[in-house]
């Protein structure tokens, strides 16, 4: 057990064992842009866990699935529930069999990221904090899935750590999942007119469009218009009938199909493009791609080198 403790360098951290058995655990973390950090924590006891975090970090834990009651500096809190430290002390006493990921984020990171979004800044980030809340479900529910599906990608294929484009994208992702998950006050939610709403639509739209061949976080496009994601959803829902991040999503395939159709490298896959554009669930995505395009992600690339002369007889 001390071994996993220290597997956490960056952290103060103390592990004392509750439960009879032989300790087994496990922790993967992964660094990503604006010094944020995933990480996922396995265990098969329960434990007590104590010590800090760092100052001015602010990190989210949240269990990947229910499994019996937490206790949170002397809380009792359901196993479903996320715990945030914000520059503070802590003392959790955690299940048997437990699995969290989570997401440790400069503070100043994350008010940055806030600034243009919220008109004031939320109570979560008070310093000195230790809470529990529970999640939004449906973003929570998001959350996990990004969460555990890019760590079980990069533990597939670390090597996609080296494409920045892709780290860029994966930073910003779980960063605006996180902040629709936390109980943070929507602020307006409607534009006051038609015209207004769909002036930042419009707003939203360009920013998306910008750069087609290189993808852009949703996060970003909130920033760009100062405009909470919520509050985005609704215009676009009242002047396009679709959500931004279903938009987005679109514009996601389209790009994924352009840089397929200009593969020049014999060597690339579709789940590597796949992966560059945001998407995680390779399963997901090629239901997706054939069903917006008529045809499977792989048959593009096939056509494409085929057109190219790069099939395999002809690198022979």
């Amino acid at each position: 057990m001390d071994e996993h403790a220290l597997a956490q360098r960056d952290w103060n951290l103390r592990y004392d064992q509750l439960g009879r058995g032989r300790f087994s655990g496990e922790f993967l973390q992964v660094s990503l842009p604006k010094e944020m950090l995933v990480f996922q924590e396995r265990y098969n006891i329960a434990v007590r866990q104590r010590g800090s975090l760092g100052t001015d970090s602010f990190v989210c834990a949240i269990p990947m699935r229910a499994n019996g009651e937490m206790s949170v500096n002397g809380v009792r809190v359901p196993g479903d529930h996320a715990i945030v430290c914000n520059d503070a002390e802590f003392d959790i006493r955690t299940p048997g069999n437990f699995d969290v990921c989570g997401i440790a984020i400069q503070v100043a990171s994350v008010r940055q990221a806030l600034s243009r979004i919220y008109k004031e800044e939320p109570h979560i980030l008070s310093r000195q904090q230790l809470a529990a809340p529970r999640l939004d479900e449906a973003a929570g529910a998001r959350l996990r899935q990004q969460l555990s599906a890019m760590l079980e990608g990069l533990r597939l294929q670390p090597e996609l750590l080296e494409d920045s484009d892709a780290r860029h994208i994966w930073t910003d992702q779980v960063l605006i999942e996180l902040l629709e998950a936390l109980p943070i006050p929507p602020g307006d939610t409607h534009e006051r007119s038609a015209a207004q709403r769909k002036r930042l639509v419009d707003r939203a739209c360009e920013v998306m469009l910008a750069q087609p061949d290189e993808p852009i976080s949703i996060l970003e496009v909130c920033s760009a218009v100062a405009a909470s994601r919520r509050k985005l959803n609704y215009a676009f829902q009242d002047v396009l009938g679709m959500g931004p991040v279903a938009y987005q999503r679109a514009l996601r395939l389209n790009g994924v199909r352009r840089q397929l159709q200009r593969c020049e490298d014999a060597l690339t896959g579709v789940y590597n493009v796949a992966v560059r554009w945001g998407f995680w669930h390779f399963g997901q995505f090629s239901t997706d791609y054939k069903n917006f395009f008529g045809e499977l992600p792989s048959e593009t690339l096939q056509g494409a080198r085929q057109a190219r002369g790069m099939t395999a007889q002809s690198l022979r």
